[in-house]
């Protein structure tokens, strides 16, 4: 069956000139090609007007160039992941390998804001013992806009929900060069790779636990370098803090491979934390609570209990505190005294089952 011709008459409005119809599926086609989509358009329909729509888009755009900044930094990675893969099937790394893996790495990079994304469990663990930048990015990118950052406005600084695109980058940059640059990597290593850092960062940051900017009341007088001082300052705790509760999570991941889940997302980890604390996670510095983890995930072997029996355990210390009035921190401590109660009774002998 041939084909047969037929002019393009745009859109079938009833009491719309052709032409005029043509004109809209125009104006619809390449609205979508910047980005928006057809059940946030004005002309069809949805809940978003276009002012909205368009401070989205401006957001998106400022999403993509910071993780395709992120992503250059991944680069290195990529590149030592596909030379491991030549290896292994014993393919020569030379000058047509190097090439075919620097256009490779090159698209990785190009698509990157959206892997990120869509499978950012998956980039990070393909980006080695670092881990990705580009996958820390996004995490980031997604919790900065509950912090409060200052901006200039009409020629004064003021505050600000939600942090600009210029700092946020800013403060990856500075987060990766001192936890994951060359020296920090010589000096310390990785504890976490850089996604599971940003996740981390986000989540204590939806916690309130993560050090904000230390914005004084009054900023008349603030001069740039006095915000860059603040921002400097700022980074150096958040740096601290992550580093500290990095040591924490790894404890928690080894409760949860024993349960047959050490990747276990990091929003499961901080759950696991919150009910192993009685929900006074934000109460306990960070080396008091990796030293209660791992205390703890020892009783709960040597007593028999396991991890189940230690979380039941636990729980229900939390339930007696608060029916008492105590404070929920309290009950990790009643559970590990419970559980050394238990090894030494069945040490003794005295717990043996007879008959």
């Amino acid at each position: 069956m041939g084909m047969t011709y037929r002019p393009y008459q745009g859109l079938d409005v009833p009491g719309m000139d052709p032409t005029m119809g043509m004109g809209v599926s125009w104006l619809l086609g390449w609205l979508q090609q910047q980005g928006f989509m057809p059940g946030m358009l004005p002309l069809a329909g949805g809940d978003m007007n276009m002012w909205h729509r368009m401070q989205l888009l401006q957001q998106t755009q400022a999403h993509n160039a910071m993780m395709k900044m992120a992503a250059e930094a991944d680069r290195e990675n990529m590149m030592r992941t596909l030379r491991g893969m030549s290896a292994m099937f014993g393919v020569p790394w030379e000058t047509s390998q190097i090439r075919a893996a620097g256009r490779i790495a090159d698209a990785f990079g190009m698509a990157m804001p959206h892997l990120a994304e869509a499978a950012p469990e998956l980039m990070d663990q393909m980006m080695g013992r670092r881990g990705s930048a580009a996958v820390m990015a996004h995490y980031m990118w997604e919790a900065t806009r509950y912090r409060d950052d200052i901006i200039m406005r009409d020629g004064e600084f003021v505050r600000q929900r939600g942090m600009t695109p210029e700092s946020v980058i800013d403060m990856h940059q500075g987060l990766w060069e001192s936890m994951y640059g060359p020296a920090a990597m010589a000096t310390r290593g990785a504890v976490l790779p850089a996604g599971q850092t940003g996740r981390l960062f986000a989540e204590m940051t939806r916690l309130g636990m993560m050090p904000g900017l230390d914005i004084p009341d009054d900023l008349t007088g603030m001069t740039e370098e006095g915000v860059a001082d603040l921002q400097g300052a700022n980074l150096t705790r958040v740096r601290e803090t992550l580093e500290n509760y990095q040591g924490v999570v790894r404890a928690m991941r080894e409760v949860f491979g024993e349960t047959g889940r050490p990747d276990a997302p990091m929003a499961e980890i901080i759950a696991g934390l919150q009910a192993l604390t009685g929900g006074a996670l934000s109460q306990l510095p960070a080396e008091q609570l990796e030293m209660t983890v791992r205390r703890m995930h020892e009783l709960a072997r040597s007593s028999g209990l396991g991890v189940q029996g230690m979380s039941i355990l636990t729980a229900g210390a939390t339930q007696q505190a608060l029916q008492l009035g105590v404070n929920p921190a309290f009950a990790p401590q009643a559970a590990e005294m419970s559980m050394e109660f238990r090894t030494a009774y069945m040490t003794t002998g005295m717990g043996a089952v007879t008959g």
